[in-house]
């Protein structure tokens, strides 16, 4: 299997008013237009056919976003969007002797998808004081979805789905020196479930992903916390820790269509998996990052991550959910030149964290699971004159051999980047 390229194609207008008034003190409009073409082409080992699947999205969007400020202590933004979507598939099998062509599934519902998105919103900044700030936000969306299926395999010839929320956060931000800054925030999240979620057929190792009409928006409600200190000027610490409750979350699950658990489906026999609403799901994590200034020239920083996810309805683990990841790094820098060292690392993830449905591509793991690795990389770049800059990069400067976890490709070797760049 590959991919073809991926084409793209943006087209935007935006105008910023600045006149202050009882209602905005700027006043910003934008209206824009995307059109992204993406083509899938796979073709089984010693078979003469190959399948091709062409996506083609037009993405149509127009903001509206009001600031007011009053003073120097108040600030509310407010505004208004509107995005609309439309998805074509295409799928085709093509000899590649004769080529002759015949008609295959299509990844996405053939008879083309309608998206509509519309929400309303406002945020509100008041600096309490020096040492303190809140921050208050609301939004509320709508989505409307509709899909048509001509697909022999499926018992319905359409999805409709329509769906609205109101979600809100609050934050504040306490610094009580200048050496110490905590940060807090209560928030509520929701996603209605997108073309992929709802209405995608996807043959992978031993499943097929079929649509599920029945699908219903996921919301989240979060808990953050983070505290940030400063040693004079030379060092930096952050740490950063949060928890999300998950209601309706969308997961993959055994499915079935027409009482059958199993489908024939490109020649093949797949086991039947859709996407669904699990119930109650959790996730849990933690951040800490420093940043060292030895002197004028030389830096250090550092990075760690650590996530937990799980499927309280299904008592599973959740997917996609990352390994321990960071990166450390030691920079020299003075005014023509730099000089990077940087150190790239992830974690096991190990089977038992594994989601069974298939979401963390357990086909192309070990037997323990997805090794850990660390790579180490080296970047210098050199200001030549005012208008040009150079740059030379050694990646994976070992060569060590890796994939990134969930990814079915294996990360680049040692890699060579020499870059220049003239500026008019």
């Amino acid at each position: 299997y590959y991919y073809g390229p991926q084409n793209r194609f943006l087209a935007s207008l935006k105008n910023v008013l600045k006149k202050d008034n009882a209602i905005f003190t700027n006043m910003t409009t934008l209206a824009a237009f995307q059109r992204i073409d993406e083509d899938r082409y796979s073709r089984k080992f010693r078979n003469e056919d190959l399948l091709s699947q062409q996506e083609d999205v037009m993405v149509f969007s127009l903001n509206l976003d009001l600031l007011k400020i009053w003073g120097a202590k108040h600030k509310l933004h407010y505004g208004a969007e509107l995005n609309h979507n439309l998805v074509e598939s295409k799928a085709w099998y093509e000899n590649i002797n004769t080529g002759e062509e015949e008609t295959a599934q299509t990844r996405y519902p053939e008879g083309g998808s309608h998206t509509w998105n519309a929400s309303a919103y406002t945020s509100y900044k008041w600096i309490m004081s020096e040492k303190v700030v809140l921050n208050l936000g609301f939004r509320y969306n709508w989505g409307s979805m509709y899909s048509e299926f001509n697909n022999p395999l499926l018992p319905y010839d359409q999805i409709n789905i329509y769906n609205g929320a109101l979600s809100g956060s609050i934050g504040l931000v306490y610094s009580p020196s200048d050496r110490w800054q905590l940060n807090t925030i209560l928030s509520s999240g929701f996603r209605n479930p997108n073309v992929d979620d709802y209405g995608k057929v996807r043959a992978k190792e031993d499943y097929v992903t079929v649509p599920n009409p029945d699908l219903a928006p996921e919301y989240t409600y979060n808990a953050e916390i983070g505290i940030t200190r400063f040693i004079e000027d030379y060092l930096k610490i952050q740490v950063v820790a949060f928890y999300t409750y998950l209601d309706d979350a969308i997961v993959r699950t055994n499915y079935q269509l027409d009482g059958e658990d199993s489908l024939y489906y490109d020649g093949d026999l797949y086991k039947i998996t859709a996407n669904y609403n699990a119930g109650k799901a959790y996730i849990y994590g933690t951040s800490i990052g420093m940043t060292i200034n030895l002197n004028n020239h030389f830096g250090m920083k550092g990075t760690f991550n650590y996530t937990k996810g799980y499927n309280l309805s299904d008592e599973v683990p959740l997917g996609h959910i990352p390994p321990i990841f960071g990166r450390a790094s030691f920079s020299y820098r003075n005014k023509r030149f730099f000089a990077d060292t940087y150190f790239l690392y992830q974690g096991w993830k190990h089977t038992a964290d594994f989601s069974p449905f298939g979401e963390d591509n357990e086909g192309e793991a070990m037997e323990d699971g997805f090794p850990s690795w660390w790579t180490a990389n080296f970047k210098v770049g050199y200001k030549a004159g005012k208008y040009f800059d150079l740059m030379l990069a050694i990646e994976n400067l070992l060569d060590q051999f890796y994939k990134p976890y969930a990814s079915g490709v294996s990360a680049p070797g040692r890699n060579f980047i020499l870059s220049a760049r003239f500026t008019l």
